[in-house]
């Protein structure tokens, strides 16, 4: 009975835990999604920390139980041994401490320069400007078009045509770019994103670029990054947001400077001549 408590107890966890978690640590590049931006490095670093800091703290408590288990269980009788009260009081500090430092301490060392050059750093004067605005169950993807400028919104003017309530009046959004779960960025070039909701939260998730960003009801959120690799890479939300929380995908096309300008160009002219029909129309109407 010993002998199988004390393969249960020790040999067990090793095989059960320390074998798949190194296997896992080692083959994280390839299950993870392929990086494609710079500072998806820096995170991945943390992952990988987090996981070999737990593994370990799991498989030294479970050495320790199974020792005290096998020690203290040949004993006939129970007996009751404690320690006095300072000398528990300064174990639970001293392990509280040790879990602190070495998991938590790391994880935030590794994250804080990521998080400041993400969310507090700005981004340089020649990164993409795109505004993303979340809703059930759409990605609105807006572009400031040739003068670099967002056009002012009223929620009171949205409608099937006007899905952001551009205001018509202001000449700052007559050549903005809408798009519908579609985004298309230059390789090698920061984008900034300024995130939005108009609903309920939401959770922009890039996978690739281990960007993932809550969107909250009346904040804008400014994230940037920098693709590092051409592709097309999904647009997922990966906070649920009602019945239509699975078809809230798009897609995040990554391509030259070149073919993004083209790009831009060509569809910077359809919005420019729909806008010049709409009013040859307002002119003939009545």
């Amino acid at each position: 009975m010993k002998k199988w408590l004390l393969i249960d107890l020790i040999l067990l966890p090793v095989i059960f835990i320390l074998f798949p978690s190194l296997w896992s640590i080692g083959a994280f590049h390839p299950w993870f999604p392929p990086l494609a931006s710079k500072l998806g490095g820096k995170i991945d670093q943390m992952v990988i920390y987090t996981l070999i800091v737990v593994v370990i703290f799991m498989l030294v408590g479970h050495l320790f139980l199974s020792w005290f288990i096998v020690r203290f269980g040949r004993q006939k009788e129970a007996e009751t041994q404690t320690l006095n009260p300072k000398a528990e009081t300064l174990l639970a500090v001293g392990i509280s401490l040790l879990m602190a430092v070495s998991a938590e301490g790391g994880a935030m060392a590794l994250a804080r320069p990521v998080w400041k050059k993400l969310y507090i750093i700005p981004p340089p004067s020649h990164a993409i400007q795109v505004e993303i605005t979340a809703q059930q169950w759409d990605w609105l993807v807006r572009y400031p078009g040739p003068d670099g400028v967002f056009g002012k919104t009223n929620p009171k003017l949205i409608s099937f045509m006007n899905p952001l309530g551009i205001v018509p009046s202001d000449p700052a959004g007559k050549d903005d770019l809408v798009l519908k779960d579609e985004m298309v960025l230059p390789v090698n070039h920061p984008a900034v994103i300024y995130l939005r909701s108009m609903d309920v939260i939401h959770s922009l998730d890039l996978p690739n670029f281990r960007i993932r960003q809550d969107a909250t009801p009346g904040m804008t959120i400014r994230i940037w990054f920098t693709p590092t690799k051409k592709g097309t890479y999904p647009i997922a939300c990966s906070q649920i947001c009602g019945r239509g929380h699975y078809l809230m995908q798009g897609k995040l096309k990554i391509v030259s400077y070149k073919n993004y300008q083209e790009w831009l160009q060509k569809e910077e002219k359809e919005v420019s001549g729909r806008g010049e029909k709409e009013g040859q129309e307002g002119e003939k109407s009545p």
